[in-house]
């Protein structure tokens, strides 16, 4: 009787595990339906953050190429207008003002083939333009947002994916009880009491497995926090640009603050929604390093250190909490080691960089170049200067469209950290970036070889010219008027060979002015006196030369021999 009793409750046992593989089945096949569906949705998101993308691009190429056409025709009803100012008879002026006013209503015409040319864009009383608002809306928002759609049902089909394969593994284990139960009957006495134990013990941790399997949660990522997240992004990429672009006055800076501020807000919210939300906390410590690095790096008098590194600080958090989350790229880690050499943890940056370009070895001639710098302002001045011949010699191996990109943007930043870092050696490595972006962009070598030429010292001076246009006698100074259209500088030269490759290259509020680069092969006495000018871009214009400082470099074979500044107020 109490063998038939056993046997009993073995096979009521096996009935129990049964059902309860049964159950895990109809699990599985749930959960794998879930994660196949959010594995589609993901991939028709990626489509779509695609497709947007491809049309933000070529939307904001046609609005540009239509701005250019825009401004163009602003540039010939300025210069009709100041032909009609200096007419010498009523015809001549009468005839350039009817010229000036048919190109405003060919203005006109011109924006209603655009929306860059329309409110919120353009403020018709200013005639000012807001392209970089207008690339967020149309070159950031929309592949942002459904990029980070696909990410959130991309983590959200993985989640699936898991909790599918816990229940594979709770089918498995319950195949095992079945089997020891069966062996149960076969058995009488104690071992039948062993292995229906062992099996019930097997199916009850299945049980457990398959519980946690149904209960543990499967991340979503609200509409309402991509919405946050990608405001965020469009509000950085603002500011990211202002700062590149904008001139770097006081001015500008506040205003890049101001953005950013604005930024902080977006992925403040998002995280508040979701307080995982990697991409957003990653937003969160960029714009915490662009507010520290604009601050720190200010052109103002008094600039706020404290703020600077208060910002700088929590940029480091930040970024620290998405690489302790798993979701770190070599831009969080490069943006990391620029944070930590900002603050002056050089040890700190070193390891960050390093792991970037362990993770992003194409990116060699930037990141190279900061490991440089790091190197230098951790007193290891020799070792910077081998680290970043490395890099420029990969350079010149592996040119890329964006290396000039690179060069700017890192002597601006060297540039502007010698006013608030010191070190030795810093300003021999600046010198010779600048020296191998010249060689580089115009001899196709980063090698610089010595030249026996030598520059005197620039003077600046006001060209006198007059009323037949004949140049007059020069006025000496450092310091010209608004409206100025043109600058003269004179300079002594001695030992230059002919043939010797000259570049004149100026720098405006500390970006490079382009338009004002010149590029020549020396053709003239090899000792002597020379005079060059540099003007506004559009002669004849009413606005000359934009206001602000202006320095000058000559370079002679990619050396490096003079510098001068002046200023137009």
């Amino acid at each position: 009787m109490a063998g038939d009793r056993s046997k009993r409750i073995v096979a009521l046992l096996i009935a129990g595990t049964a059902f309860l593989g049964t159950v895990a089945s109809a699990l599985r096949v749930d959960f794998s339906a879930r994660g196949q569906s959010a594995g589609r949705d993901g991939r028709a998101f990626i489509i779509k953050a695609v497709g947007k993308g491809n049309a933000g691009t070529q939307r904001y190429t046609l609005e540009r190429s239509l701005l250019a056409e825009f401004q163009s025709l602003v540039t010939q009803g300025s210069v009709d207008l100041r032909l009609a100012q200096e007419a010498l008879s009523r015809g001549e002026a009468a005839a350039h003002l009817r010229e000036a006013a048919r190109l405003e209503q060919v203005r006109e015409n011109l924006r209603g083939f655009s929306s860059l040319l329309n409110p919120p864009y353009y403020d018709a009383g200013s005639g000012a333009i807001d392209v970089l608002r207008f690339g967020a809306d149309y070159m950031v928002g929309p592949p942002v947002k459904w990029t980070e759609m696909q990410s959130a049902k991309s983590e959200e089909a993985s989640a699936w994916g898991k909790k599918s394969d816990r229940t594979i593994f709770v089918i498995t284990t319950l195949a095992v009880s079945l089997f020891l139960f069966g062996l149960a009957l076969t058995l009488g006495g104690r071992l039948r009491l062993l292995f229906a134990a062992v099996g019930c013990l097997i199916a009850a941790a299945a049980s457990a497995g398959m519980l946690a399997a149904a209960l543990s949660a499967v991340p979503r990522t609200s509409e309402e926090a991509i919405k946050k997240y990608v405001d965020g992004s469009m509000k950085l990429y603002y500011a990211g640009l202002l700062a590149l672009a904008g001139g770097g006055t006081p001015e500008v800076e506040a205003e890049v603050v101001r953005r950013a501020d604005l930024a902080l807000a977006g992925f403040s919210q998002a995280l508040l929604l979701k307080h995982d939300y990697a991409a957003a906390r990653r937003g969160l410590g960029e714009t915490h390093l662009l507010i520290g690095q604009t601050l720190l790096l200010s052109r103002r008098v008094d600039p706020d250190l404290d703020q600077a590194m208060e910002e700088l600080g929590q940029a480091v958090d930040s970024l620290k909490r998405v690489v302790r989350q798993g979701r770190a790229d070599q831009g969080v880690y490069r943006h990391l080691g620029w944070a930590h050499l900002l603050v002056g943890e050089c040890g700190q940056a070193h390891a960050a960089t390093l792991k970037a370009l362990e993770l992003a070895p194409e990116n060699k001639l930037d990141l190279g170049i900061q490991i440089a710098l790091e190197y230098v302002l951790d007193g290891q001045a020799e070792e910077g200067f081998k680290r970043l011949e490395d890099a420029l010699l990969w350079a010149e191996a592996h040119p890329q469209a964006s290396d000039a990109l690179t060069f700017r943007g890192m002597i601006q930043n060297f540039d502007r950290i010698m006013a608030v870092r010191t070190a030795i050696g810093l300003d021999r490595l600046l010198k010779r970036l600048k020296e191998a972006f010249v060689s580089i962009s115009y001899r196709r070598t980063a090698a610089v070889k010595p030249t026996p030429a030598s520059l005197g010292p620039l003077r600046f001076a006001l060209p006198g010219v007059d009323e037949r246009g004949r140049l007059m006698e020069r006025t000496l100074t450092d310091v010209f008027s608004k409206g100025t259209g043109r600058v003269d500088f004179l300079f002594d030269y001695a030992q230059l060979p002919r043939g010797s490759q000259v570049v004149q290259k100026v720098t405006w509020e500390g970006r490079e002015a382009a338009w004002l680069t010149r590029v020549l092969e020396w053709s003239g006495a090899e000792s002597g006196r020379t005079a060059w000018s540099l003007s506004a871009p559009v002669a004849g214009t009413l606005a000359g030369l934009n206001p602000g400082r202006y320095s000058v470099e000559l370079y002679v074979d990619a050396n490096l021999l003079q510098t001068g500044s002046f200023e137009i107020r």
